[in-house]
């Protein structure tokens, strides 16, 4: 599960982190995993990433050790299978020592990793002691030059040891010089793919004089560049995470500012609706109010006629009062003269009989 999870991981980290993983081969790419940590330590407080070191073996052959107190070899394992995959190269793996915190693997690889260079001329003109180029020189010199010439002198006529001793004292320095100074050679060819900006295979010789040490100090100083160029590379992520965070942000800004501005074209159609509705049923209620008004004075003016109606009822009334009174009376009058008509006409009736 360690494993996948960690093959699965390089191409995550190749996405967030691209600037880690421009490099030209794979070995370039573990070679900078150390520099990669220490930039991770610096970065996150706490961290504790494990302590990865590789180093060239041979020309195809590097050693990795992985140290870590959690001993996570599977995981450790799956990235250099997922690193393997993201640059296409077949590696061999072999382990070569595992304990509980510790382990150390041989990787081969099918391109050179590194290039070895002996100059065997330098090399046998140390004699184990001499490693000034000038007392190389010097030495070559007195071997090629100084016995032979005392050896002639002394066996051979001038006629010959002279031009002899011109003939050595030109073609031997020449050719000494020329085998002393091969080493130029090489390193200005290093310098060339510097130049090209290609720090991917490691240039050594060994000539055991100034030649190796001026190689051993330009290794220390592509070494360095190396991991300064890890620093820059996690800066430039960093810059262009920021970048993307920010244009991200900008377009969310840019989609917001437009949803404000239908809104706000919206809430200004709707104010200018709604002032035009206000006017609307402001007129409306204008116009509602002088009916009202109309109606309240029509109904004020109908108020004083039924008033006046009413006294004018109320003054009938009374003399309708007054005229039910009278003919009352003249009721009963005639109620009594038809008594007394009655009464006479009895006595009259009584009369005749």
């Amino acid at each position: 599960m360690w494993r996948t999870m960690a093959h699965q991981n390089v191409k995550t980290y190749s996405k967030i982190y691209p600037a880690f993983f421009k490099y030209d081969n794979l070995y370039s790419f573990l070679q900078a995993m150390y520099d990669i940590h220490v930039i991770v330590t610096q970065k996150f407080r706490g961290a504790k990433p494990p302590i990865l070191h590789i180093k060239a073996v041979d020309t195809y052959t590097a050693h990795m050790t992985y140290e870590s107190p959690r001993g996570m070899f599977s995981y450790f394992l799956g990235m250099l299978e997922g690193a393997s995959f993201y640059f296409n190269e077949k590696v061999t793996v072999e382990t070569l020592q595992r304990t509980a915190d510790f382990l150390e693997i041989s990787i081969h690889f099918q391109q050179p990793i590194t290039i070895q260079k002996n100059f065997y001329f330098n090399q046998l003109l140390t004699f184990g002691l001499v490693k000034k180029l000038e007392s190389k020189l010097a030495l070559a010199i007195l071997l090629f030059i100084g016995i032979p010439a005392g050896l002639m002198i002394t066996y051979l006529p001038n006629s010959i040891v002279i031009p002899s001793i011109l003939v050595l004292s030109f073609v031997i320095p020449l050719i000494v010089s020329k085998q002393l100074f091969k080493p130029i050679i090489h390193i200005n060819r290093y310098l060339d793919t510097l130049k090209e900006k290609d720090f991917s295979i490691a240039h050594q010789i060994s000539t055991k004089d100034i030649f190796e040490e001026l190689n051993d100090k330009l290794m220390a100083l592509i070494s360095g560049l190396k991991t300064d160029f890890v620093g820059y590379k996690s800066t430039t992520d960093e810059l262009n995470v920021f970048a993307n965070s920010f244009s991200h942000i900008s377009d969310n800004m840019r989609d917001t500012s437009k949803d404000i501005a239908i809104i706000v074209d919206q809430v200004a159609e709707g104010a200018v609706s709604q002032a035009f509705e206000t006017h609307h049923v402001s007129s409306q209620i204008h116009d509602s109010i002088a009916s009202l008004n109309s109606v309240v004075e029509k109904e004020k003016q109908g108020k004083e006629a039924l008033e006046k109606s009413v006294e004018v009822i109320r003054g009938g009334f009374d003399e309708m009062e007054r005229t039910t009174h009278h003919l009352n009376g003249i009721f009963e009058k005639f109620t009594t003269f038809k008594q007394k008509g009655m009464n006479c006409n009895r006595m009259f009736e009584k009369f005749e009989k």
